[in-house]
């Protein structure tokens, strides 16, 4: 008996031992995790101390508990900086601010600056600091307002002349508010070598300015066109380089003719390829004087069909009023992702569903859809678990077009079906998925947040 008992007594020692051994390897506080998970909670910290405040520095400074916080948090909190001349006649300029971020400029990689009139020239000079730089969006102070409109600032040329080459490393230039692209500033620009590792550019294009100078040969344009009329570019788009392809704010009918047409000489000859991969016309024709949007289905069907051959996978579309006709003769083989939007009411409009049920039926391999519209939408996300309660026969009754639509995915490849947008969220949706073709469809809310970048 004896023995048996100090047998049970070591036994019950060597596991009050691994117990407190298991305990004592468990993170007992925040500073026990490793530095990556730490990384990672720092970037949802930045994000909520941006919602918090409107100045560019954090406002929480958690960073400053222990050393340990403070080297890991202090790269990823101020990899971006957002700085402009002072509107409220505070004594530091834009230059002074930059001189100021002395002690984070290696982390600096991506900015966004508005340059002052007065001394645009010598900022975007002084902005050569940020020497790591890959993202730059640059703004201009406004330059005031005359019967035909913005008036553009001359400065913004000189301010690209100063910025070519002096980012080795920039892969995004981005010309932002209240600036414009046009024949002086692509000469100016191009005055010194770009950086070849510049492979997106976002122009800002204004209809009283001539552009008809060659755009760089990137892999990826974001085209906004200011109060466009009738008057596009007079120049192609470099559609030989060109993989993605972002068109912004309400276009003109002549604009998206534009589009059209030097898509069509691109491809005239037929000796290469369009490498075109995801395609982005966010821009309904709108009519200034009418106060209406305008239908220009001609043009976007004409555009696919140019890129029936093109390995296009991402397609988002804005339709100004409810489609009155299908597209015909498309084929996009190599479509996986289609988002349609549309700017009026669509339930109780049969074209509309013809019109969504011709772009599925002309991408075989589609794997999700999206379909967004004025009266689709819940109010809240209440509202959407209730829609979500309705039987099949109730939403037939109720909903027929969503009834429809749900149907057309269920006969398709789709496996991710999202419509019924939350009203005050782009990124909240009652979503239909399903694991593969074959399965049945699962209906949920759908909520999306932002997911920290790799480390």
């Amino acid at each position: 008996m004896a023995f048996l008992f100090e047998l049970a007594s070591g036994v019950r020692a060597e596991l009050a031992s691994g117990v407190r051994a298991l305990f004592s390897r468990r993170p007992a506080s925040l500073l026990d995790m490793p530095d990556d998970v730490l990384e990672r909670i720092g970037h949802y910290l930045a994000v909520l101390d941006t919602k918090r405040t409107n100045c560019g520095t954090p406002r929480l400074k958690y960073h400053y508990v222990n050393r340990r916080l403070y080297r890991i948090f202090r790269p990823r909190w101020f990899r971006h900086l957002d700085l402009a001349f002072d509107k409220q006649g505070d004594e530091r300029n834009l230059i002074e601010k930059l001189l100021w971020a002395a002690d984070i400029r290696r982390f600096v990689t991506s900015a966004k600056v508005t340059l002052s009139k007065e001394e645009a020239e010598v900022e975007a000079i002084a902005l050569g600091v940020l020497v790591h730089l890959e993202q730059l969006e640059i703004a201009m102070e406004p330059n005031g307002w005359n019967h035909r409109g913005w008036i553009p600032n001359a400065a913004h040329d000189a301010a690209l002349a100063s910025l070519a080459g002096r980012f080795p490393g920039l892969r995004v230039l981005t010309c932002g508010q209240y600036t414009t692209t046009d024949d002086d500033s692509i000469l100016e620009l191009k005055r010194s070598p770009l950086p070849q590792s510049l492979s997106t550019f976002g122009i800002r294009i204004y209809d009283s300015s001539l552009l008809s100078t060659a755009l760089p040969d990137v892999r990826v344009i974001s085209m906004v066109a200011v109060l466009s009329k009738m008057n596009p570019p007079q120049v192609s788009l470099p559609w030989y380089t060109l993989q993605t392809l972002s068109v912004g704010l309400s276009l003109s009918l002549a604009y998206n003719r534009w589009l059209a047409e030097t898509l069509e000489i691109a491809t005239r000859d037929g000796t290469e390829t369009i490498p075109l991969r995801h395609l982005k016309v966010w821009a309904t024709p709108y009519e200034q004087t009418a106060k209406a949007y305008l239908p220009d289905l001609g043009s976007i069907e004409s555009i696919l069909r140019l890129l029936t051959m093109s390995d296009l996978k991402t397609l988002q579309l804005k339709f100004g009023i409810a489609a009155t006709a299908a597209m015909e003769h498309i084929a996009l083989s190599a479509l996986q992702s289609l988002d349609l939007r549309f700017e009026c009411d669509v339930l109780g409009e049969n074209c509309f569903l013809d019109l969504v049920g011709g772009l599925v039926k002309a991408a075989p391999h589609l794997v999700r859809l999206v379909v967004d519209a004025t009266d689709l939408f819940c109010p809240t996300a209440e509202h959407a678990l209730a829609r979500l309660r309705l039987s099949a026969w109730n939403l037939a009754r109720q909903h027929p077009q969503v009834r429809a639509l749900s149907l057309l995915a269920a006969e398709s490849q789709i496996i991710d079906f999202r419509t019924w947008r939350i009203r005050g969220s782009v990124d909240a949706w009652v979503r239909w998925t399903r694991r593969s073709p074959l399965d049945a469809f699962a209906v949920d809310v759908w909520y999306f947040y932002e997911a920290p970048e790799d480390v």
